[in-house]
């Protein structure tokens, strides 16, 4: 279980190593859609647990994607592993995979999980995120 022991530090703030903070998609000039509100119920899950929140859209949501994402020095990779559309009140729920690896960060390297609020079909930098801390199964 050495890979549960270092935990990302201060979720979404975490540093590489003691380098700037990693983003999942490279930057393309926009930040995120600031027309959609995004929560999430609680910041830390384990596998198995439910990811509920709520989506405040001011556009369409296609749908809601836990996402993986997986950053090295040679690439950063993200890979969704659920998806929901949103209730027509923005509420949706999301099952943690249970054999999901949990949340870690090292020198150079991490695995982090991300709530993905997507607006059209295919996902987009400006696509509202909100970090998660996937924890070791106790």
């Amino acid at each position: 279980m050495a890979s549960c022991q270092n935990r990302i530090r201060d979720g979404a703030a975490a540093a590489l190593g003691g380098t700037a903070p990693q983003r999942d998609t490279a930057t393309v000039g926009a930040g995120p859609d600031t027309r959609v509100e995004l929560v999430v119920e609680r910041d830390r899950v384990a596998p198995g647990d439910a990811v509920n929140g709520s989506v405040t859209p001011r556009l369409r949501i296609f749908a809601v994607d836990l996402v993986r994402v997986e950053s090295s020095p040679a690439a950063t990779l993200e890979f969704t592993v659920a998806s929901v559309p949103p209730r027509s009140d923005g509420i949706f729920a999301l099952t943690v995979p249970e054999d999901a690896p949990p949340s870690v960060s090292g020198r150079a390297c991490a695995l982090v999980w991300r709530v993905r609020a997507r607006i059209g079909e295919q996902p987009r930098v400006t696509d509202p995120r909100h970090t998660l801390e996937v924890e070791c199964p106790s």
